[in-house]
């Protein structure tokens, strides 16, 4: 769908182009001709002038929608944020202590922030959430579809002393509702944590992630 901005105004006969200007000249023209002086005459080509505009239109507006019909609205993907060597994710609780990793169902969503721009994809769709809990922020991410297609969503954490860590969830391509990740804090033994939420579909392949999300303000 062309957006009401973006849509081009149709030509002034008077101020437009030479071109436009020249066959709107050829009209009044034939107008003038004995022929056409009667007065249904002048009706006749004036609603023939009027029919040929609208069709023209209808014809522009169609091939756009068409057009549209198969574009697929996608965030800017961002790719997991990778180190050297690129090494395997670590373990989602590997290095963690006690209440640094969190059930994501001691959450609430409707008292939680989602982060935007979502992750939709296809047929996939999914986001990141905070909230606050005893003091501490957390974040997690969901997955959905919308269709049966299975995959999954992912939090990655690390700190400045602790390589990226993975907490997945897997979406089964018959589950109704949201899945969730677990929940990671956003500091850890006095050190600020980096996460980034990932979506992934599995056939064909594709994921997309958030960029880096720290400790949020307040």
């Amino acid at each position: 769908m062309v957006d009401e901005d973006e849509r081009q105004p149709l030509p002034d006969p008077v101020s437009g182009t030479g071109e436009t200007q020249s066959s709107w000249r050829r009209l009044v023209h034939w107008l003038q001709q004995p022929w056409w002086q009667g007065t249904s005459g002048v009706l006749a080509v004036l609603g023939l002038v009027v029919a040929a505009g609208g069709l023209v239109v209808a014809v522009k507006q169609l091939n756009e929608a068409s057009g549209d019909e198969g574009a697929q609205s996608v965030a800017p993907q961002t790719r997991p944020i990778a180190e050297s060597g690129n090494p395997p994710d670590r373990g989602c609780e590997a290095d963690a202590a006690a209440g640094d990793v969190l059930d994501s169902a001691l959450f609430v969503e409707e008292n939680a922030n989602r982060v935007n721009p979502r992750l939709d994809f296809g047929e996939m769709n999914g986001s990141a959430w905070y909230a606050k809990r005893e003091g501490r922020f957390y974040y997690w991410g969901r997955a959905g579809n919308d269709t049966p297609t299975s995959g999954g969503a992912r939090l990655r954490w690390r700190t400045d002393a602790l390589p990226w860590h993975g907490c997945a969830v897997a979406l089964p391509a018959n589950e109704q509702g949201y899945v969730r990740t677990p929940a990671v804090a956003t500091e850890m033994n006095g050190r600020p944590v980096t996460a980034q939420v990932c979506l992934w579909r599995d056939d064909p392949h594709f994921e997309q992630c958030t960029v880096a999300l720290r400790t949020p303000p307040g």
